[in-house]
């Protein structure tokens, strides 16, 4: 049996080898000493006969999990600013089949590298930028999973946030300063990135987020302060003020409550 190396091809060798032995990456592979998905990939690709070595059998339809991996390849957001996940779109949009076919021809000078660029075929290259775009396209079903998953906890948290704070407006103009009264600090988070400190604060239905370095209290306490209006910003579909300079007249602790 033949295989031709279209991108579906590529998937469905993929999926049959990692029902088979696990998905192992080129870094685990180094680590475990075991051979990697990609390599025994590449290996069958090249000669079939070596399916039977690895006791691995070739479905001779694409399976549906073959087709939603590329469908989901096809709808990555395009200049997505991740690298990675840009060279999954690119290669389901040539949806190519000259891994090995191309890179032959062009060696014999049937197919100059103008040419093969010019038909946007995706395998062209050198084999060390052959080897990267195949290991990248292996690994597609696990980044297809994460991303899924990503999309599926973001939209729970966006429908939590829109259950709980779905009647915020803006308020205010950018550069006005304002006092205000009865503020209540809803949520605290650090973020690694930039080393800060983000304040939500709910005044009425309206959602206020303050950048700072250090925390300005815990959740559920309360401030009347002055600040002044940045920007009006949506979040998860939840309209917010963001502020800065906070000046606070009164912070009313939790502990003072009890």
């Amino acid at each position: 049996m033949k295989f031709e190396t279209t991108v579906k091809d590529i998937l469905n060798v993929t999926l049959a080898v990692s029902n088979k032995h696990g998905f192992i990456s080129s870094k685990q592979s180094r680590e475990l000493n075991q051979v990697a998905t990609s390599s025994i990939v590449k290996e069958i690709l090249n000669s079939p006969d070596k399916a039977e070595a690895y006791q691995v059998t070739i479905p001779s339809e694409f399976p549906q999990a073959v087709t939603n991996v590329y469908e989901w390849m096809l709808g990555i957001e395009e200049n997505s600013q991740n690298e990675y996940m840009d060279t999954l779109r690119i290669i389901a949009v040539s949806d190519s089949s000259a891994f090995s076919a191309l890179s032959n021809l062009v060696k014999e000078g049937t197919v100059t590298e103008e040419k093969a660029k010019d038909a946007n075929t995706f395998f062209y290259e050198d084999n060390r930028t052959n080897k990267y775009r195949l290991g990248v396209l292996v690994s597609a079903f696990g980044a297809c999973k994460r991303d899924i998953d990503r999309k599926t906890l973001n939209k729970v948290k966006a429908d939590k946030a829109l259950a709980e704070h779905g009647n915020s407006q803006h308020f205010g103009e950018e550069r006005q300063r304002m006092d205000l009264t009865d503020v209540k600090l809803v949520e605290v988070k650090h973020i690694a990135k930039m080393d800060c400190m983000i304040h939500t604060f709910k005044h009425g239905d309206n959602i206020i987020t303050i950048f700072g370095s250090q925390a300005l209290g815990a959740v559920g306490d309360e401030y009347d302060f002055r600040a002044t209006v940045v920007r009006h910003t949506e979040f998860q579909g939840v309209k917010q003020t963001q502020m800065n300079r906070i000046k606070i007249a009164q912070h009313r602790g939790m502990q003072n409550y009890d």
